[in-house]
C-alpha cells in the first residue's frame, strides 16, 4: 500500500467514489469501467475487489495503487481508510466472490 497515494486522495479536496465489484471481467466490469471514467473528472474513483480467501482489494482507479484487507477483521481499518479519502458513496455492483462482511462495509464506513 502506498501511503503517499491515499494521503494525496484525502489531501485532495475531491469526493470520492468506491465501486464493489466482482472479480470476473464482461459487461459489469465494463459497466463499472464506464462509469469510473465519467465520474473522474470530479471525484476519486476506489474499487473493491476481491483477492483471495476472505481478502479484498481496494485498488485507486487512475493510479492502480492497492491496498489488501482481510474481512472482517480489517473492517474497522478499510472503513477508516475509507472515510479519510472523503468516500461519499460506496457503489455496490456484486457481491460474489467478496467476503460477506462486505455488507457490513456501508454500516462502518
Amino acid at each position: 500500500m502506498s501511503a503517499d497515494t491515499f494521503q494525496s486522495l484525502a489531501g485532495s479536496g475531491r469526493p470520492a467514489v468506491a465501486f464493489i465489484v466482482h472479480g470476473w471481467g464482461g459487461g459489469v466490469r465494463r459497466h463499472v469501467e464506464d462509469l469510473a471514467r465519467l465520474i473522474a473528472g470530479d471525484v476519486n474513483v476506489l474499487f473493491i475487489e476481491p483477492a483471495a480467501g476472505d481478502t479484498v482489494r481496494l485498488r485507486v482507479h487512475e493510479s492502480g495503487v492497492r491496498a489488501y484487507f482481510t474481512l472482517p477483521g480489517d473492517l474497522p481499518v478499510l472503513a477508516h481508510l475509507l472515510r479519510s479519502v472523503g468516500v461519499s458513496r460506496l457503489h455496490l455492483h456484486h457481491v460474489n466472490g467478496l467476503p460477506e462482511a462486505i455488507l457490513d462495509l456501508a454500516a462502518a464506513a
